[in-house]
This record gives C-alpha cells, sequence and structure tokens, in this order.
C-alpha cells in the first residue's frame, strides 16, 4: 500500500511527539532515581515535625517535572519564526480540562460556596484530568458536583495514589495560615520510582487519560473557576433522596442557587449545557415516584 505525503508527515510527527515524551519522561527519571520518601498522608502541608524533612525532597520531585515537561525540544524552534514561549508538552497539558469534585457526603452547596468564595485560588487544588472530546473524569467516591478551573498545572498522573496528596479537607485553617502570602502549596506525600512512573508528561501519555485504569489528578495553581459540572443521572437521584428525606431542603435550594446564585455555565459530563428546569422536574418526577 502506498503512503501518502500527508500519512508520512502524521507518522513522523508521531514518533517525534514519542521520542519527546521519552526525553522528558528520562530527564524526570534520571533526576529523581534517588528520591524516596513517605510522609505523613494527612499532614497534607506538610507542617508537622515529622514531615518538615520531606518538603525538599518533595519540592524536587515537582521540579524535575516541570523541568520535563517545559523543556522546548529542538523541532520546537522554526526557522524565521518568534522563539516558542512555552513547551509543546507544556501546551498539551494546560488543554487539558481539570475538574475538582465537591464531597458527597453532607451539604452539596455549602462545599460549593466554601470552594468558590474561601479558597485562596493561589494555592494549589487537586483536580481530575480529561483529554478534550472525552466524557469529563469523576473520581469514584467523589460528589457528583464538580468545578473545572483554569490554572497552572504543577504536576500530573495517571494515577491519584501516584501523587498522593493528602486530605486537605482535613487540615486545619492555622496550617493554610502559614501560607497567607503564597497560597496553600500541596506536594506528593510519597514517592518512588515506581510512582515515578505513572507520572505524565505530554501528549503521548493520552492514553494512559482515555483508557484509564485509575483515577488522573494534577495539582492546580493560580485557577479560576470555569464552569460548573454535573454528573446528571446521580445528582438528580441524590437530591430525589435528600428531598423524601428532608422535604423542602434540597432540590428547591439547589435549584434556585444555581440558576441564581452561581454565575458560572453549567454543563453535564460531556461538556452539553443543563436544562436546569428539565432537571429541576426530573428530580422531582422521581420523588413522586414517577407520577
Amino acid at each position: 500500500m502506498r503512503i501518502t505525503e500527508r500519512q508520512l508527515r502524521k507518522i513522523i510527527r508521531e514518533e517525534l511527539l514519542s521520542e519527546i515524551i521519552i526525553e522528558g519522561r528520562a530527564d524526570f527519571e534520571q533526576a529523581t532515581q534517588d528520591i524516596k520518601y513517605t510522609s505523613d498522608f494527612n499532614d497534607p502541608l506538610f507542617v508537622n515535625p515529622d514531615s518538615k524533612k520531606y518538603v525538599e525532597p518533595a519540592r524536587n520531585v515537582k521540579k524535575s517535572w516541570a523541568m520535563a515537561v517545559d523543556k522546548i525540544e529542538e523541532d520546537e524552534y522554526v526557522e524565521g519564526e518568534r522563539t516558542p514561549k512555552i513547551s509543546r508538552a507544556r501546551r498539551w497539558i494546560q488543554g487539558l480540562h481539570k475538574i475538582t469534585w465537591m464531597p458527597r457526603e453532607g451539604d452539596v452547596l455549602g462545599h460549593l460556596y466554601k470552594f468558590l468564595n474561601d479558597t485562596d485560588r493561589r494555592g494549589e487544588i487537586a483536580c481530575s484530568l480529561t483529554v478534550p472530546g472525552q466524557e469529563l473524569e469523576r473520581a469514584p467516591g467523589w460528589g457528583w458536583l464538580g468545578v473545572e478551573v483554569e490554572g497552572w498545572v504543577t504536576l500530573a498522573a495517571e494515577s491519584m495514589e501516584a501523587l498522593a496528596t493528602g486530605y486537605i479537607g482535613r487540615a486545619p485553617h492555622w496550617q493554610h495560615a502559614k501560607f497567607s502570602n503564597s497560597g496553600s502549596p500541596r506536594k506528593p506525600t510519597q514517592f518512588n520510582p515506581e510512582l515515578g512512573a505513572k507520572y505524565i508528561f505530554g501528549p503521548e501519555d493520552a492514553p494512559k487519560l482515555i483508557e484509564r485504569m485509575d483515577s488522573s489528578e494534577a495539582l492546580v495553581a493560580n485557577w479560576v473557576p470555569k464552569r460548573i459540572v454535573i454528573d446528571y443521572n446521580t445528582a438528580t437521584g441524590d437530591l430525589m433522596d435528600n428531598e423524601y428525606q428532608n422535604p423542602g431542603s434540597t432540590i428547591g435550594p439547589f435549584f434556585y442557587a444555581m440558576q441564581h446564585k452561581i454565575k458560572l455555565p453549567i454543563v453535564d459530563r460531556m461538556g452539553n449545557p443543563i436544562d436546569l428546569k428539565q432537571m429541576e422536574d426530573d428530580a422531582s418526577y422521581m420523588l413522586r415516584g414517577g407520577q
């Protein structure tokens, strides 16, 4: 079979991308080959005395990852054109959908308000990652209400277990107050070469997010909310259950807030706009037993 010029260019480009990602990963592996530590998962800000000794190796992991991702390869420099400001790998990383999900337990609106109004947007938050065009990933165990953000990715992996960034919600206010000048920094609470192998570095890693075996995670700093994401079917079921247990407490207040208080676009996990009136009708219909 004869290969067209277009197909040949595509093959060459894919091979170059593969080589670049392999080189970036190799740079990272070489820089972190001697780093092995396990800190306290319940101390995500590394403020306790036993955790402080791991701050430097954790910083080195993040620094090595950033250097690998931000490295501009030789083929990215084109004669007669401006010098690229960011690498091809970084552009891909930044182009991923980044969503942080609210806890499923408790007051879902309270969780959302606290996140949007009280969280320092300079600090780092943990987000799931999705390749554009795919259904937006929701990590198992988390709620059905999420916020997609734009911000600078400081670390990323195909698995939450690889980063093990800890339960930030359990960190008391006084710990966050230590970082009032910069926002709370996040770091992996453990690292070894096996965990590092699950980090992602560029477009060649896209299949790991598309055909995912685990829930991805990224740390995102200097973020701004972009839109609200709702897992439609799970949300209507939960809203119905809560309304049944506490009549008047859930369905009405939730949809009023979505329509009048939350000034962000609202979409489902495919990125399609949600008809909030229809969704409210669906939840109320389920509450009436389908009548």
